[in-house]
């Protein structure tokens, strides 16, 4: 299945690059993100350990996040119920000062996994991610708050 959403906003590439990279605070945004923690220092590349839950359903997996500051952010995961888990962040600047977000998502199950599960990587989910995400961005922009989280390049 892949899955392809894309906003424009009134936020800088930088601040929007700011609030995907900050896979730790998923947890407290997202409503299927459970556990987001990093399991390798930070850098150009982390390793994240994650857990997304819809109900009393439950999926753990690890993922590889590469930042390409501040156009990309390339998230790839082979483990858990996953035989392909690939997120695809773009961030192009906008003649506006804004910025067009981009986000794709490649996602085959190797296991089967139920539904509900499931739909956490659907259409309907990853947009609400999308707006979610932008929305925060939105908030910090307007409380002046802005900067990546530690250690991203």
């Amino acid at each position: 299945m892949k899955v392809c959403v894309q906003r424009e906003v009134p936020i800088s590439v930088n601040q929007m690059f700011d609030v995907v990279a900050n896979v730790e605070r998923y947890p407290e945004l997202l409503p299927d993100w459970r556990v987001a923690r990093l399991l390798s220092p930070p850098g150009d590349m982390v390793r994240v350990g994650q857990e997304i839950g819809v109900g009393p359903l439950r999926l753990a997996f690890e993922s590889t996040a590469r930042y390409h500051r501040p156009r990309s952010i390339s998230v790839r995961s082979d483990r858990a119920g996953f035989g392909t888990l690939d997120l695809d962040w773009r961030f192009t600047p906008l003649a506006d000062a804004g910025c067009r977000v981009e986000l794709e998502a490649t996602v085959e199950w190797l296991l089967p996994l139920p539904k509900r599960l499931t739909r956490a990587f659907g259409l309907d989910r990853l947009t609400a991610a999308l707006d979610i995400l932008v929305a925060e961005a939105q908030r910090l922009h307007r409380a002046g708050q802005a900067g990546a989280p530690e250690g991203v390049p």
